[in-house]
């Protein structure tokens, strides 16, 4: 995989968005809030049954199949500058945000992602015994 985007959240972990080599990049926006993150990622023209979100380790991927327009009668592409193909995002999530907390939803050709932060009261002590 090879990052072409980055994204520094204040004051948190780093969080990278790689695309898929020879794949269609969709755009993204990530917003930071209280208790979240919201990430959108637009999808234009791409129905629910062809979009995947999922969560492996600290990587949220997204996967969908973009038409990209065009059909039959259409004639020749000579330029494409619309979403087509195959659509690969993968979003590298901070330390501090919390798997059990993803929920995800797609409306008019935007993917909403919202990825809960863990509560500073996850933190706990650690007893330090003599050797």
């Amino acid at each position: 995989m090879m990052n072409t985007a980055l994204e520094q959240l204040p004051g948190l972990a780093t969080l990278s968005v790689y695309g898929k080599p020879g794949g269609g990049r969709a755009a993204s926006d990530i917003f930071e809030r209280e208790q979240d993150w919201e990430i959108l990622v637009e999808l234009p023209g791409v129905s629910l049954e062809d979009v995947s979100v999922r969560l492996d380790g600290r990587h949220l991927i997204v996967e969908a199949a973009a038409g990209g327009g065009g059909g039959p009668g259409q004639g020749r592409r000579i330029h494409a500058g619309r979403l087509s193909g195959p659509v690969r995002e993968v979003f590298r999530l901070p330390g501090r945000a919390d798997g059990e907390q993803l929920a995800a939803t797609l409306n008019a050709g935007v993917l909403t992602i919202t990825v809960g932060k863990k509560r500073s009261s996850d933190a706990r002590q650690i007893l330090v015994e003599a050797g």
